[in-house]
């Protein structure tokens, strides 16, 4: 075997562990750029829903509606304009 078949197996072996890295890396972009702020206003929204009662119930309530919704890519946003 010559040098630049060993370098094409080497290739072959170490491709799929560094796609597998690669594909990790960008899901824990997204969870700490995406869905993580997410979860912590979600904490926030659920504390106050059980702090309060009344019209300021019912305006947390509509408030986890909007995060949830938030979440939803490319729609999300433009669904929240026409929404009061």
């Amino acid at each position: 075997m010559n040098y630049k078949t060993q370098y094409c197996e080497y290739m072959a072996n170490v491709f799929p562990i560094i796609f597998v890295l690669v594909v990790l890396l960008m899901f824990s972009v997204y969870f700490i750029y995406i869905f993580h702020p997410f979860l912590v206003k979600h904490r926030y929204i659920k504390m106050e829903l059980n702090r309060t009662e009344g019209s300021e119930h019912r305006f947390w309530k509509k408030e986890l509606k909007r995060n949830y919704i938030r979440l939803i890519p490319f729609v999300g946003q433009s669904v929240l304009r026409y929404r009061r």
